[in-house]
Parts: structure tokens; C-alpha cells; sequence
């Protein structure tokens, strides 16, 4: 790493630096005619605070939402707060992780699993309906029952009713092949298969706008279970939460200055991850898009 991307990587300002002077305390006790002077010298050493600029450009490895970065010099950190993010939304509301449907039609020729997967992308409702419908078309056809389907999201209550032209189906949201990516959320339904029926309605609104904040979290500084953030999310080894409020492709800035984040390294380092998820642990792709974010550490000796 040139000197260069040392310099963006790490911003060696001094914010603060407190000095605790030595305290000397002299306890006089008599004791036989005899003065005991007991001398307690309590030294209690400097800590810094820095300023950290971390680009994802300047990765050692990794993709821009799951990298490390090394540091010039190794630190102890025993504190960090995030203070600053600039980030594009790239990411995609149905992505790898939520793009699929396994389903079965129960009294057809074919009653086997039928499957199918839609593009990973930001759609609007409208366009949803039309994925899925060729979504279940086709599975349908592939299967030998060429049963078609009709999808519709209300207008009003955001619900989605999936329909077919004959006979009942069951869509396996939770016992399916590919359950672990389901697109059960999005559409509004709960992981649960939804039985035999011969039409099926969300019980949620469709999520088509997407998450509402996304997390910033790091092994490294946060090596346990238990979040670092002080309010506690469910997920473990968050370090800072980014509220989403950008629309898709916009630049997102924001600066942040709520009460910091405690996070405890119990070693020195002299490299760091950092990587982005959703609320349970999902991963974020920012489809190759770089950001950065600055934050605020207290090191101590």
C-alpha cells in the first residue's frame, strides 16, 4: 500500500488527549512511635482519539461491502464511534439472497416441487406481478401441467393474491429447496408454506421499497456474539447502523451524532474487516459500488 492510500486510510488527527497527572498520596500512620509513610503513586496513561477515513477503494481485500484494510501502524482500539457515511444505493431490494419460489401443484399430473427464480433488481408493483406470473408459468410448463397464473397486488391494502386457472398449489416458502432464498418478505408473505389452496393472499404489504437501514459490522473489533452497538440489535458484531432513506441510484451522506458505540478489542491490530448486512445477517451487494465511511476511535496503550 503507497503512502498515498495510507494517508486516505487513516487520518492521524488528535481530537482530544487527556492527561491524567500522577497522583501521589501519602497516608502518615503512627504506629509504636513509629511514622509508616505509605507512597501511592496511581500513573494512569494517555489515551487518543483519532479520526479513521476508511474508502473501500483502499481495501487490502475483499468487495466493497465485505473488505479488510490494514493499518499503517498496529492500534489498540477500546472505542468506535461512526460519524460519517457516503454511499450510493446500488443495492437491490430482490437480490441473491430473497429471488426465489418453490411451490408444488397438488392435484396435477405432476405433483412434484416446482421452482423458479426471478432477477435480482428493484421492480415496481406492476412489474413484480409480470415476473412472477412468467415465474409460475413456466415452472408450471416445465412440470408437464401448463397451468397458468394470475398475480395481482392491491392498490389499497398492498396485499398479493396469487391465483391459479385450475386446481389447488401449495407454495412451499418454508419447506422448499430453496427456502433459505425465498422471496416470501417481499411479497408480503410469512416463511410458511401456505398449504393447498387454489389461490393464495399475503398477509403483509409487498416490500418492493426495501430495507430501512443497513449495518455496519466488524469481527475485528466486535469478536463476539453480542452487538457492540449500545442500542442492541439482534444481530451480533454491529459497530454502526446506516439509515436508508435514499432512492435507488442516489448518493447517500450522513452524518451522524448520536451517543458512540462501544466496542472493546482485547489485542492490538494491525488490520480490520468491516462488511455490510441487512437485519439477520443477510449480506448487502452494492453491485461493485465503492463508498466510505469516517469514524471515531479512542485507542488506548
Amino acid at each position: 500500500m503507497n503512502s498515498s492510500k495510507i494517508k486516505r486510510l487513516i487520518s492521524y488527527h488528535i481530537r482530544k488527549i487527556q492527561f491524567f497527572l500522577n497522583e501521589i498520596i501519602i497516608i502518615i500512620k503512627k504506629n509504636n512511635n513509629k511514622i509508616i509513610i505509605i507512597i501511592i503513586i496511581t500513573i494512569i496513561m494517555a489515551t487518543i482519539r483519532k479520526n479513521l477515513i476508511v474508502d473501500s477503494r483502499d481495501r487490502t481485500n475483499g468487495t466493497s461491502s465485505s473488505f479488510y484494510i490494514s493499518f499503517p501502524q498496529p492500534i489498540r482500539v477500546s472505542n468506535f464511534k461512526l460519524t460519517r457515511t457516503i454511499i450510493k444505493s446500488t443495492w437491490y431490494v430482490v437480490n441473491a439472497s430473497n429471488f426465489s419460489i418453490d411451490f408444488a401443484e397438488t392435484d396435477a399430473i405432476d405433483t412434484s416441487e416446482s421452482s423458479f427464480s426471478i432477477s435480482p433488481g428493484n421492480y415496481t408493483s406492476s412489474q413484480i406481478e409480470v415476473a412472477l406470473k412468467a415465474g409460475f408459468d413456466g415452472a408450471s410448463a416445465a412440470n408437464g401441467n401448463a397451468r397458468t397464473y394470475t398475480v395481482t397486488i392491491d392498490t389499497t391494502t398492498g396485499l398479493t393474491k396469487i391465483t391459479g386457472s385450475a386446481g389447488n398449489f401449495n407454495i412451499l416458502f418454508s419447506s422448499g429447496t430453496n427456502t433459505a432464498t425465498t422471496l416470501a418478505d417481499v411479497i408480503g408473505f410469512v416463511v410458511s408454506d401456505t398449504g393447498a389452496g387454489a389461490d393464495h393472499t399475503s398477509t403483509e404489504i409487498v416490500e418492493l421499497g426495501g430495507k430501512d437501514k443497513i449495518f455496519l459490522k466488524s469481527n475485528t473489533l466486535c469478536p463476539g456474539d453480542d452487538s457492540g452497538f449500545i442500542t442492541s440489535s439482534n444481530d451480533g458484531h454491529v459497530v454502526g447502523v446506516i439509515p436508508l432513506s435514499a432512492a435507488s441510484g442516489d448518493v447517500q451522506a450522513d452524518i451522524y451524532v448520536e451517543d458512540p458505540m462501544y466496542v472493546y478489542s482485547t489485542s492490538t491490530i494491525s488490520y480490520c474487516d468491516f462488511y455490510l448486512t441487512y437485519s439477520g445477517n443477510v449480506a448487502v451487494d452494492l453491485n461493485g459500488s465503492e463508498w466510505y465511511f469516517t469514524a471515531s476511535l479512542l485507542l488506548s496503550k
